[in-house]
């Protein structure tokens, strides 16, 4: 795990259509390619193609990308992305303070007399990104998160123990 960070993922495609982009368009080529003597119209709606998504993808390194949410890594799982400073973990989405362990997160709602937003997420889900980048992001919404709940994010798809105290074999 962290690997594949946000950052190192945005790279990657955009180099990857970038050199798509500069295949099509010749500037690129390879041993077994002949010389190129004129851009079909195939080639030129490719190359630009390549050039408008690398455009795109170059938008994500200063805000979510939509298209992309679940097939890339969590915004929040990234080098210079916020994190939770307090707690283990991946870091939490639009910078809000959440546990990674449901024991810490049950004891910190006793201390603090507040009810548990239990956050069922995983490094692969698709609907979990769009919940997060279209439903968590809404001013109200992120405000209750913040002030009225304490916010346990529990990554199902993680290899360590959800539930660090609980003895049964899961």
């Amino acid at each position: 795990m962290g690997v594949l960070k946000y950052e190192l993922f945005i790279g990657i495609w955009i180099v990857l259509f970038l050199g798509l982009a500069l295949y099509q368009f010749g500037f690129i080529r390879f041993a077994h390619d002949g010389p190129l003597k004129k851009i079909t119209t195939g080639r030129w709606i490719v190359g630009l193609l390549s050039l408008a998504f690398v455009g795109y993808m170059s938008t994500g390194f200063y805000k979510p990308l939509s298209l992309l949410s679940g097939l890339a890594p969590p915004v929040h799982y990234s080098w210079w992305g916020p994190k939770s400073e307090k707690h283990d973990g991946p870091g939490c989405p639009h910078g809000l303070e959440c546990y990674h362990d449901f024991d810490e997160a049950v004891k910190a709602a006793k201390e603090k007399n507040k009810p548990i937003f239990v956050d069922f997420t995983g490094f692969g889900c698709v609907n979990c990104r769009k919940m997060e980048e279209t439903v968590w992001v809404k001013p109200e919404i992120l405000k209750h998160l913040n002030e009225d709940f304490i916010v346990v994010s529990l990554y199902v798809d993680d290899q360590e123990r959800i539930f660090p105290d609980d003895k049964q074999n899961i």
